[in-house]
């Protein structure tokens, strides 16, 4: 056995060799904690948008419209972000829940629906519109003073300003 063994090593008095002990084992212990640390993430990365693709794919089995927005005029802040939130009746209490948020700054500024009754609506003025799932619609947002026109024929919009 070890014949220079001290016995009294873990003794209260001995903490700087305890400490140089726990740190000389940590770092020799760091590069396999960095590395599976790494791998983590590498591997969260590649998987991150999986529950989105899936629920994207279940989207687009459904036929779905797609709102192309259009803007024309000088920016406006106030008239230029449209909301479309669904078209349910709903308490003053009740919560609304937004189903897409399209900017004007956006790359290609639309979304994609499946059928159903929706609400488009800027800053100023709202319209109704059903959408059919698989017609696309294009609407011209005006923005001085906010106005929702549809550039398709076939729909036919309800305004009300609030």
């Amino acid at each position: 056995m070890i014949n220079n063994f001290n016995k009294d090593f873990f003794n209260k008095n001995n903490r700087i060799k305890l400490c140089s002990i726990a740190l000389t084992g940590l770092m020799v212990a760091s590069p396999f904690i960095v590395n599976g640390m790494v791998n983590k993430v590498i591997d969260d990365l590649d998987d991150h948008n999986v529950p989105t693709m899936v629920q994207e794919e279940g989207i687009l089995e459904e036929d779905t419209s797609r709102i192309t927005i259009e803007y024309e005029g000088e920016y406006n802040k106030e008239n230029g972000v449209i909301v479309i939130i669904e078209d349910k009746e709903r308490g003053p209490e009740d919560e609304i829940e937004v189903i897409s948020i399209i900017t004007p700054n956006a790359d290609d500024p639309h979304c994609e629906l499946p059928a159903g009754n929706y609400i488009i609506e800027n800053y100023t003025n709202a319209c109704e519109i059903e959408l059919d799932g698989q017609t696309d619609y294009t609407f011209t947002v005006n923005y001085q003073d906010g106005t929702i026109k549809s550039t398709d024929e076939q729909t036919n919009i309800h305004s009300h300003t609030r």
